[in-house]
């Protein structure tokens, strides 16, 4: 099935729209890659503001803060070592 996406216009596969329950759908009206680009636009107009705000929230949760620093390194490192091993895996076939 598809859906058209009320941002871009475009048919597109249901997988490429975000769940929302409450629609009879089942799937939100905008595309994933136009929430994506709304997001990312957002951003670039709140840049000074959403960081103020990141830094006082660190600030104030010195605690929560270093706990998802050190969770957000552990993902990584097992993200670098899984792509370490499949390319180590490509290489040996």
């Amino acid at each position: 099935m598809t859906q058209t996406c009320n941002r871009c216009g475009k048919d597109k596969p249901l997988e490429q729209f975000n769940r929302q329950t409450s629609r009879p759908s089942g799937r939100k009206t905008i595309c994933q890659d136009c929430t994506r680009k709304q997001g990312l636009d957002y951003y670039k107009l709140h840049r000074k503001r959403i960081i103020k705000r990141a830094i006082k929230w660190c600030r104030d949760n010195p605690d929560r803060a270093k706990e998802n620093s050190r969770v957000s390194k552990l993902k990584r490192k097992a993200e670098r070592e899984r792509e370490r091993q499949q390319q180590q895996a490509e290489a040996t076939q």
